[in-house]
């Protein structure tokens, strides 16, 4: 358990936490991040109210209509994840004390997002996104575009009968990437680009979507103490299909998307969810390796919670290779 006591908030270091960011985690680009001022409530589920045709005629004696939101029954919770990281006062490296303290900042956050993208990548991979479907075709069977982009468009439109808003992006593994990479239809449908090489964002505009996002992500397998195991935390052979809010709207949790990561932005002397604190650990403190030198625990904090809002605004897409 990290040491706490003398614990003070470093506004510094809180900064270069929020700051902290992993190309390969994809999860705030699936259920993006919302600002929250309490650490638990009530969040609103989007519905249909938009596309309700009403009389809405207005004089000067009133007249109109007006919309209301419905709200879960449920509530959200931004519970501290905590990850520290020690620094001691005589170190075998020769970087400056502040630098030493950056760095034990990063690799707390570092823990931290891995287990943010864990959490988010189970939650919409499951059923608590309802809808699922498998082409009959399998992806890495194709032998024209056609086959794929047929097959996404179908499947956006069955999302847009559902909801109202029409499917943006799509998620998945490098597994399935790889495949579409050597697809020969979508190869072929892009060998007049100056390219000529499948990237995201090419395979975003063939798939008429705003952004394809490919998970990356790994982790250790194994028991603690055990030979390294990488394994990935996106589900093999599995994509998802979703729609993301556009500008402003991500952070707006009145608008409609798959969910939302709620971060609790009421943290004493946090940003944004995260807390950074430092804690002064004098020689002789237990754990071993801790104490010899004595030296300062950097502990990070952040307060979040993962919701689906709109489940019918994402389709789970499975079993889409044949091997």
């Amino acid at each position: 358990m990290p040491s706490r006591e003398n614990a003070r908030v470093d506004q510094l270091l809180t900064r270069y936490g929020v700051g902290y960011s992993n190309a390969d985690h994809i999860g705030l680009e699936i259920l993006p991040a919302a600002g929250v001022s309490q650490k638990s409530n009530k969040y609103p589920i989007w519905g249909k109210e938009q596309f309700r045709l009403r009389n809405d005629a207005a004089s000067e004696r009133g007249g109109g209509t007006s919309i209301d939101f419905e709200y879960s029954s449920g509530n959200y919770s931004c519970d501290g994840h905590l990850q520290d990281h020690f620094v001691p006062n005589a170190s075998d490296f020769q970087s400056p004390p502040f630098e030493e303290k950056r760095d034990a900042t990063m690799l707390a956050m570092q823990g931290i997002s891995l287990g943010q993208e864990k959490e988010i990548i189970d939650l919409v991979l499951s059923s608590a996104v309802t809808d699922s479907d498998s082409p009959t075709t399998k992806w890495d069977a194709a032998t024209t575009a056609n086959d794929i982009i047929g097959y996404i468009e179908a499947r956006k439109t069955a999302r847009q009968a559902k909801i109202g808003r029409r499917p943006n992006r799509l998620a998945l593994g490098v597994d399935v990437m790889d495949v579409l990479k050597a697809n020969a239809g979508l190869l072929d449908a892009i060998k007049y680009t100056q390219r000529g090489v499948i990237t995201e964002e090419l395979l975003a505009s063939l798939l008429g979507l705003d952004k394809v996002v490919v998970s990356e992500a790994i982790y250790d397998s194994a028991n603690e103490g055990q030979t390294f195991s990488g394994a990935p935390l996106w589900t093999a052979e599995t994509a998802l299909l979703y729609y993301y809010p556009t500008g402003g709207a991500a952070a707006n949790t009145k608008m409609p998307a798959l969910g939302r990561t709620f971060m609790w932005t009421g943290v004493p002397g946090g940003i944004e969810g995260v807390q950074v604190q430092t804690a002064t650990i004098p020689p002789g403190t237990p754990p071993n390796g801790r104490g010899t030198h004595g030296g300062v625990n950097v502990i990070a904090t952040q307060y979040r919670d993962h919701v689906i809002q709109t489940a019918l605004a994402g389709e789970r897409l499975t079993n889409l290779l044949s091997t």
